[in-house]
């Protein structure tokens, strides 16, 4: 392997909005336990399925 080897990384989405929700939750920005409306009002009318 060579330092300029291209590596293919696939659906890394999940885990780096992941990181990020977890630092905006050490800087004190938002709980985990919030509300997604809390954050997104569109998400506001929404029922759960049951």
């Amino acid at each position: 392997m060579r330092a300029d080897d291209i590596f293919w990384i696939a659906s890394m989405s999940k885990p780096i909005t992941a990181i990020c929700i977890a630092i905006l939750a050490d800087e004190a920005k938002l709980s985990f336990d919030d509300a997604l409306a809390r954050h997104i009002p569109e998400f506001a009318g929404l029922k759960p399925r049951v």
